[in-house]
């Protein structure tokens, strides 16, 4: 039976959990619970600009992960975003979502800005092919379970990590082979190679000084014919092996020297 009491306190708990906060000297970072599209949480800055004056923002944020991902900031496109903002009490000039609030409101302009963060990403919606990753996940999921069984180790899928600025990271899978743990992370182009670079590179140097941060790394680079040389040698600089996932639908057969079961076998040998 539903008992509406404790569904609220296990909304509570979870927005405690999820709601993670990085300190400036003169601002604060939210990273809410509230999901962009491609998982991610939507980040949010609090500036103080006078007493009791808090200016909240995105940071350009937002319309930056929408040209980076191919999508342009047309004239139309600009005065839709700023409509939709603009009924939630949140103006955007200048690329930047913001809104001013008082020390008694401020949580609430928090999330209202991080609603239009969530918001200002719906035309990616068209571009995002879910049923793509969905597979390269799946078949990257079968080759780590492959390995794990060949090697009678195990492994653990969508890892939890706090980065040392107190931001929170997914770690795709951690194979353990005895005192070997190698960390696993699928790079998919979906919004283009170089926002899957700029993201799997904070990850690795955020994580540098956690536990985690000690283990090996794979990174998995999916349809690798997306890839740039230039974008691979990052990659390359990061990861201790880097490994190549193709998705099934494209029937196009890899090198086995290429795949996550012999980049982790050369890691673990």
């Amino acid at each position: 039976m539903l008992n509406c009491d404790l569904l609220r306190d296990s909304v509570v708990r979870y927005l405690q959990t999820e709601t993670e906060v990085i300190s400036g000297k003169n601002y604060c970072v939210l990273s809410l619970p509230i999901r962009v599209l491609d998982g991610a949480y939507a980040e949010v800055y609090i500036e103080e600009v006078g007493a009791d004056s808090f200016l909240v923002h995105d940071g350009g944020r937002t319309l930056g992960h929408l040209e980076l991902s191919g999508v342009a900031a047309t004239e139309s496109r600009m005065w839709a975003l700023a409509s939709l903002a603009e009924r939630m009490g949140v103006s955007l000039e200048n690329g930047v979502f913001k809104a001013l609030a008082k020390r008694h409101n401020v949580q609430e302009v928090a999330f209202t800005v991080g609603q239009c963060c969530s918001i200002g990403v719906y035309d990616l919606v068209k571009h995002l092919p879910f049923a793509e990753e969905e597979r390269i996940r799946v078949k990257a999921f079968d080759e780590v379970r492959h390995w794990s069984e060949a090697h009678h180790s195990t492994f653990k899928q969508n890892v939890k990590a706090i980065g040392s600025v107190g931001r929170q990271y997914t770690i795709d899978f951690v194979a353990e082979s005895g005192v070997n743990l190698v960390a696993v992370n699928l790079l998919l182009p979906s919004y283009g190679p170089m926002v899957a670079v700029d993201r799997y590179t904070a990850q690795v140097l955020d994580l540098r000084s956690t536990k985690i941060g000690r283990y090996k790394r794979v990174a998995v680079l999916a349809k690798p014919a997306k890839w740039k040389d230039k974008q691979r040698k990052i990659v390359e600089n990061l990861a201790d092996e880097v490994a190549e996932i193709s998705d099934p639908a494209d029937q196009m057969d890899l090198a086995p020297s290429q795949g996550i079961y012999y980049a982790l076998d050369k890691l673990v040998a």
